[in-house]
């Protein structure tokens, strides 16, 4: 085998920089041999040797201000800290390379080598790549997202005026009709859209969720709480008790009532309605401490002291005050003075015949209508 050829440069002989540039930056002539013996960069650290590479022929080297200042204007994301280059993109996007451990080869051969590795190439493009990403997502939501307050809205609507949610469907197949814009964006498919009972419903419950952390709020602020409950039943003639608490507003100290839960139970005895008023706050995670006041309509089931609602919180909370509502008391009130005015029971009779008379005969009602008619009372112009 041949022996290899090697082959050795004189020190006065050129090298490639000189048939590629003869020019500097302001298009003076420049002494090739003057470029591989330039001015050392100056350093605020003393960190000078560093500055200047050894091997001399593997690349340009920059040791002057002026090429700094050019390396700098080329290379945005190239900064010089303690005699050592470095790459920003990099070292923010935490890559592991020569310029993010710092590099003292300043050597323009660096730099390309550098720009080019996938590292520094995924850093660069990474801002650019994060931007467009959310462009595209907020464009691509922004239709849906404006669709969705509308069906919001329209569930409102419903709860408000107690439609049945059952008829979210056919509501918003309405508004389709009369062409109202940006519904379109529910269509997913065929198959797939967002105007059946089960979006109305999840719809409800996030709405239901939301006011209910703001209930919490307003307790979890209130210095102090007082209960309000009364049963009552549904149109399903369920039973269901109905409860609200007073809370002081910390900021102007004035008392707010807010609606709490109309909650479904089947004992109705005082233990089983103390339970439900006890598991109400401790779901919403309301110290018993707080509650100093509890408001009930008078019944036996809720004023008794031993197996009675107001004995069993008394038991919870020894400083808990019961007060018997003030409306049911001036109902009570009155009813029973008017048991002792012979007058009025006697009326009270009258009018209540009076409408079953009527109330029992379609035939008799009809002529009633016929009297309001004739007498043009305003009555008759509203059934009407």
């Amino acid at each position: 085998m041949p022996p290899k050829k090697i082959f050795r440069f004189e020190k006065n002989q050129l090298n490639l920089f000189h048939f590629v540039s003869k020019t500097d930056g302001n298009n003076n002539p420049v002494d090739p041999k003057d470029i591989l013996v330039a001015t050392p960069l100056k350093s605020t650290e003393s960190h000078k040797d560093d500055l200047v590479s050894d091997d001399q022929n593997s690349g340009t080297v920059i040791t002057d201000k002026k090429c700094w200042d050019r390396w700098v204007k080329s290379y945005p994301w190239l900064y010089q800290e303690d005699g050592k280059m470095f790459c920003k993109y990099c070292k923010i996007n935490g890559k592991n390379n020569s310029l993010t451990k710092g590099c003292t080869h300043f050597r323009t051969s660096t730099l390309y080598r550098h720009e080019v590795i996938d590292d520094h190439i995924q850093s660069v493009a990474t801002p650019s790549l994060a931007e467009n990403f959310q462009l595209a997502v907020s464009k691509a939501f922004s239709k849906e997202d404006e669709a969705m307050v509308k069906m919001i809205k329209t569930v409102v609507w419903l709860a408000k005026e107690n439609l049945p949610l059952s008829k979210f469907e056919s509501l918003v197949n309405f508004l389709n009709s009369v062409d109202v814009p940006g519904l379109e964006a529910l269509e997913c498919s065929e198959k797939v859209n967002y105007k059946s009972y089960y979006t109305a419903n999840e719809i409800l419950s996030a709405i239901g969720d939301h006011l209910d952390c703001i209930i919490n709020q307003k307790l979890h602020q209130s210095p102090c709480v007082a209960v309000l409950a009364d049963e009552s039943t549904d149109i399903a003639n369920k039973k269901r008790m109905t409860i609200n608490a007073v809370v002081i507003d910390p900021e102007t100290s004035c008392p707010n009532t807010i609606y709490l839960r109309n909650v479904e139970y089947e004992d109705g005895t005082g233990v089983g309605l103390a339970s439900v008023i006890v598991d109400e706050f401790y779901r919403r995670n309301i110290s018993f401490d707080k509650i100093l006041g509890f408001g009930s309509d008078g019944a036996s089931v809720m004023t008794g002291s031993d197996r009675g609602v107001k004995g069993i919180l008394l038991r919870k909370q020894p400083h808990m005050i019961h007060i018997h509502c003030m409306a049911h008391r001036l109902a009570l009130c009155t009813s029973q003075a008017a048991e002792s005015v012979p007058n009025i029971c006697e009326y009270q009779r009258f009018l209540t015949n009076l409408f079953y008379y009527f109330k029992a005969s379609p035939s008799r009602e009809q002529e009633l209508h016929q009297v309001q008619a004739i007498l043009n009372h305003p009555g008759c112009c509203q059934r009407s």
